[in-house]
């Protein structure tokens, strides 16, 4: 569906009046209301609480899709002054969960070196520098250092902005 970016469609125009009239129907709960208009009332909140978040993650799949993992910050306009952001973390270094840094230290026989790489924190972290020392090593060793992590990604986070008020 095409639609001029100033104007909100049908469809966005038809949310907006369910949420002034879930708005209106919610306003007046507090500790009068019966309990079991209280029961009843939040069966239905959650029940469109379900829904909506069902449709939002289709939404936000669609514009994950959009961006195809490139790293930063990618802004998408709707009407109305709507936007979203898609924020697309760079992907880090990480330790494999598995990987036996003990048995490292045994292999170089050196503890101070295998410090130089990994940081002790709970678990093990690599040095922000990994990689320079890693392509300094003859191969064989930095082989077994690069078995020793992985390559951790995020999955980018989605943030909708109100813009003006309707």
């Amino acid at each position: 569906m095409t639609l001029n970016n100033n104007k909100a469609s049908e469809r966005v125009l038809e949310l907006r009046g369910l949420l002034h009239r879930l708005t209106t129907l919610t306003r007046d709960l507090d500790y009068d209301t019966e309990l079991t208009e209280f029961v009843g009332v939040g069966r239905e909140l959650w029940r469109v609480i379900e829904l909506a978040h069902k449709r939002l993650n289709v939404i936000k799949d669609r514009l994950r899709d959009e961006v195809d993992g490139t790293v930063g910050n990618h802004r998408f306009n709707g009407p109305d002054g709507a936007e979203a952001v898609v924020h697309v973390a760079e992907p880090k270094v990480a330790v494999r969960k598995d990987f036996d840094i003990e048995a490292l230290v045994r292999h170089f026989r050196d503890d101070e070196f295998v410090r130089s790489l990994f940081v002790l924190q709970i678990s093990w972290k690599p040095v922000k520098n990994i990689k320079a020392i890693v392509d300094g090593l003859p191969h064989e060793e930095a082989q077994i250092i690069i078995n020793a992590l992985d390559m951790a990604s995020y999955k980018p986070r989605i943030t909708f902005i109100r813009g003006r008020k309707p």
